[in-house]
């Protein structure tokens, strides 16, 4: 398989569970994703609904974590 960055950053699950994660803090995780293309970004359950509309009208999903709400 011929890996071009293209191919690999829709490999990439980009994660942010710690307790401690701030707003702001998943604000850079979105734009990220939104600028790298990341296949799935994880994020505290406090800030799913957020992550979610940060990145409608992209290819990036968002996963729904187990536990680690503040």
């Amino acid at each position: 398989m011929d890996l071009t960055r293209e191919r690999f950053v829709r490999m990439v699950e980009a994660v942010s569970l710690n307790n401690q994660t701030t707003y702001e803090e998943t604000v850079r995780l979105a734009e990220a994703a939104r600028k790298y293309h990341f296949l799935i970004v994880y994020g505290l359950n406090c800030f799913t609904p957020h992550l979610i509309e940060m990145l409608k009208g992209t290819d990036t999903m968002v996963g729904a974590p187990v536990g680690g709400s503040p």
